[in-house]
């Protein structure tokens, strides 16, 4: 029975829809596994639950017991609203995937300035600050930068949104017990279950690291990208560890506790790209694959993709600096217009047009529905006629 023949066999690979059925219903049900942990104990499973952790915080929403009894009904809500999205998507797409399909035959040349521009309104929504936009570009560099040399990016937004909480309750935990929380049965029973979690992946791991140590006199150090970006890191850890030993005890208990942890991996890490095996990095590394895994090469240049990736950074600061000097909704307009026009070469009638939309789009939901508080404008400091005709408009 093992060498039968598939039925329809001969379909696969011809575009057969099972072919897509059989992942895309278990990419949809894994959100609702995904809850349990989000919202029962404050652990993100995932990349998208450590957003809707985020979103909680935010609104001072405390995941955890409190998400089943004092905001059960929240709870319920949100369990709700996932099973009927999953129904009533399932009804959209089977009667409007024809024109749902269209979509993805938009060019990029049209999606991208549209996308970036929305993307900064979504920015400096958070905190209605200039950092959030400056956040924005410096962490899409280093975005950029850890795809391109195989790094995953999920864990830093796990990190980002699971460090305030890591801090809040280690800080109530040896407030309240000292370090014999260490010792609790409940938590024993988690770092054991952490530790078979981890047992295989961390063993196979020690194995690579201890055959390469010993060939380490052996091989020629090899520096590069990788290594460097392992010493940007590993700099950046130790400042952080040093600007902390002068805090009080309390303040500088998870800095320190959380930098030592990152220390030794980044190191290991570092020792790795050095006198590792050689690997390839390419330009499309996948999030989830391991540092310095083999990817296959998409036949991109890479000079060529520095030079797009520059041009792109440079396109986002200048829409920063439009921000700055003209206002946000009209550099809205002036940036995905231009962007069409000269960073794709799109017909005038064409970036014109998406510029309008767009404009208009933003103009209607968040200026006038939302009422956004935008940031001042150099040219609206200078020409309060400006700045009232901006707000008008």
């Amino acid at each position: 029975m093992r060498n039968a023949p598939r039925k329809n066999s001969e379909s696969f690979g011809t575009g057969d829809v099972r072919g897509v059925i059989a992942p895309e219903s278990s990419n949809n049900s894994k959100e609702g596994g995904h809850l349990v942990p989000t919202i029962a104990f404050g652990v993100p499973a995932g990349a998208s639950m450590a957003i809707l952790l985020g979103a909680f915080l935010m609104h001072g929403l405390t995941p955890g017991p409190e998400m089943l009894t004092k905001h059960l009904d929240l709870t319920y809500l949100i369990v709700w609203s996932l099973t009927l999205a999953h129904v009533i998507g399932a009804i959209i797409c089977l009667g409007c995937s024809r024109w749902l399909a269209q979509v993805s035959r938009i060019r990029p040349e049209i999606l991208l300035p549209v996308i970036i521009a929305l993307v900064f309104v979504a920015a400096f929504e958070g905190e209605h600050d200039w950092g959030d936009l400056y956040s924005l570009l410096f962490f899409g560099v280093v975005g950029w930068i850890m795809k391109r040399l195989g790094w995953p990016r999920p864990p830093m937004v796990l990190g980002l949104v699971v460090g305030v909480i890591f801090e809040r309750y280690l800080f109530i935990s040896t407030q309240l017990y000292g370090w014999g929380w260490l010792l609790r049965p409940a938590v024993l029973v988690i770092l054991a279950g952490v530790v078979w979690a981890l047992y295989r992946p961390l063993s196979q791991i020690a194995i690579t690291l201890v055959e390469q140590f010993r060939e380490v006199g052996a091989r020629k150090a090899r520096f590069g990208a990788a290594p460097a970006f392992s010493l940007a890191i590993i700099v950046l850890i130790v400042a952080a560890m040093i600007s902390s030993t002068e805090w009080p005890h309390d303040a500088k208990l998870v800095p320190l506790t959380a930098c030592s942890m990152a220390l030794v991996a980044a190191v290991l890490n570092l020792v790795n790209e050095l006198f590792g095996p050689q690997q390839t990095v390419a330009a499309h590394a996948d999030s989830g694959m391991k540092v310095g895994a083999h990817v296959p090469d998409l036949g991109v240049a890479d000079d060529v993709v520095r030079r797009r990736a520059t041009i792109f950074f440079v396109w986002m600061a200048a829409f920063i600096a439009l921000v700055a000097l003209i206002g946000f909704i009209p550099a809205i307009a002036l940036f995905v217009c231009a962007y069409m026009r000269f960073g794709f070469g799109e017909p005038w009638p064409t970036a014109l047009g998406f510029a309008a939309a767009t404009t208009l789009v933003c103009t209607v939901v968040f200026h006038w529905a939302l009422a956004v508080a935008w940031p001042p404008s150099l040219l609206g400091d200078l020409f309060p006629a400006l700045r009232a005709a901006t707000r008008l408009f």
